[in-house]
C-alpha cells in the first residue's frame, strides 16, 4: 500500500540504462558528471528521450561528487562544485527531470563535518525548477540535512550509513555466536538498518507522505 520507485542509481552509459528501463525500473539516474560538459549533455539527452518515451524518471549530475572507499575529505574542492549558470545551461539543454548537484558533499564516510556550501545550494535553488538531490549524505547532522531540506533539497542519498549499520550487525551476532549460521546473521543486520532508516525518516520529515 505503499508507493515504490525502483531506481537506477549512477547508470554510466544508455546500454545500462536501457537495460534497467526493459527491467522495469520506474527511475533511472545518468551519471555523466566525470565527462566534459558538452559530453554530459549529449549522454543525458539520450537517456531523457529514453525516459521519456518510457514513462521513466531520469536523474543526471553535475558537478562532481567525490567517491572514495572509506573515510572521504570534509573539505571538497570548490572547482568540483556546480556552477549554477552552468546547472541552468544543463537543464536546459537536456530536459532532465531531477539534478543531483555538489556543494562540498562527497559519497563514503567524512573525515569530521563536512563544509557544506548552503549559499551555492541556495542560488542553484532559485535558478532551477526541478528537484535536486544530495548525494552523500551519509554521516550528515541532522542540522546540516534539514539546512539543505528547507532551502530546496528533495532527495536525499544515504547509502554508506546503511552499509556500515548492517556489517555492524553482523559483527555483533558473530561475536554472540562466531559459529552461526549465515542465515542467522541476517536478522541482526537488517534490524540494523532498519533503525538507520527509521531514524532518517524522522530526520528529514518523511513520514506519513507515502
Amino acid at each position: 500500500g505503499v508507493p515504490m520507485a525502483l531506481h537506477l542509481d549512477h547508470g554510466t552509459s544508455i546500454e545500462q540504462c536501457t537495460e534497467a528501463i526493459q527491467a522495469g525500473f520506474s527511475s533511472v539516474m545518468i551519471d555523466g558528471s566525470k565527462q566534459p560538459f558538452e559530453d554530459n549533455v549529449a549522454l543525458t539527452q539520450k537517456v531523457v528521450a529514453l525516459g521519456r518515451n518510457s514513462g521513466v524518471a531520469v536523474e543526471a549530475e553535475l558537478g562532481l561528487v567525490p567517491a572514495g572507499h572509506g573515510q572521504v575529505a570534509a573539505d571538497v574542492p570548490e572547482e568540483s562544485m556546480t556552477e549554477p549558470d552552468k546547472a541552468v545551461e544543463f537543464v536546459e539543454k537536456t530536459q532532465v527531470g531531477t539534478l543531483a548537484i555538489a556543494f562540498g558533499n562527497a559519497h563514503g564516510w567524512y573525515k569530521g563535518r563536512p563544509k557544506l556550501d548552503f549559499d551555492r545550494l541556495a542560488e542553484i535553488r532559485g535558478l532551477l525548477d526541478i528537484p535536486i538531490v544530495f548525494h552523500g549524505a551519509s554521516g550528515i547532522i541532522e542540522e546540516d540535512l534539514k539546512r539543505s531540506i528547507g532551502i530546496g533539497i528533495s532527495k536525499v542519498n544515504i547509502d554508506t550509513e546503511l552499509r556500515r549499520a548492517f556489517t555492524a550487525g553482523v559483527k555483533e551476532a558473530l561475536a554472540e555466536n562466531d559459529n552461526a549460521d549465515p542465515r542467522a546473521l541476517l536478522n541482526p543486520a537488517m534490524a540494523k538498518m532498519t533503525e538507520v532508516v527509521l531514524e532518517k525518516i524522522r530526520v528529514l520529515g518523511s513520514g506519513g507522505h507515502a
